[in-house]
């Protein structure tokens, strides 16, 4: 106000003018960056609250204001990092209840092998889940039950068929051999009675 009013007394005037030049543009950057300053509370107010379609809306609105500014070119970025891990978080999680769902129907059917395979890639996925962890331990458990009755189940049928050919020696030999597998199963030892 006061260099208008010597603008008054004296038109015209450089010194007066240009200080009245100054002042506007002083107002119109303080301006600026207030307007700067609320886009910027604005988005980190939406990024904090995990809304980035509108803080990347808001950022992008600051960095026109104020190009040069790495700020909200920086939080860009972070949010489209965020965004990438949780894409990738959600696909581990979708890969993994996929596996999980794989390992349970293959052990219903029995087919352990595989079943203890889907449970590794699982664990391979989620290298800390208990769940898949114990499934493995459950599998491996059943996989050597089974192998288990098959040994057992074929020292049993080789000593039925030796028995049946008359060859004792052998017989009694697996039948022994049966009870080393499966101490308490009844029918190696009547048959050794």
């Amino acid at each position: 106000p006061l260099y208008e009013e010597a603008l008054q007394y004296k038109p015209g005037d450089v010194y007066a003018n240009g200080r009245i030049n100054e002042i506007d543009q002083l107002l119109a950057l303080q301006e600026k960056q207030k307007q700067y300053n609320d886009l910027i509370a604005q988005a980190d107010n939406n990024y904090k609250s995990k809304n980035y379609d509108q803080a990347i809306s808001f950022y992008n609105q600051a960095i026109q204001i104020v190009p040069k500014d790495q700020y909200p070119k920086n939080q860009i970025a972070l949010i489209n990092a965020e965004r990438l891990l949780q894409a990738k978080t959600e696909q581990i999680e979708t890969d993994f209840n996929f596996a999980i769902q794989s390992a349970n129907t293959q052990t219903q059917q029995k087919d352990y092998l595989q079943a203890l395979n889907s449970y590794k890639r699982a664990l391979e996925l989620k290298p800390d889940s208990k769940l898949a962890t114990d499934k493995i331990t459950e599998t491996e458990l059943a996989i050597v039950a089974v192998e288990t009755d098959k040994k057992y189940l074929q020292a049993i049928q080789l000593a039925d068929q030796a028995m049946a050919g008359n060859d004792i020696q052998k017989a009694k030999m697996q039948y022994l051999e049966a009870l080393k597998i499966k101490s308490g199963e009844t029918y190696p030892k009547n048959k050794l009675d």
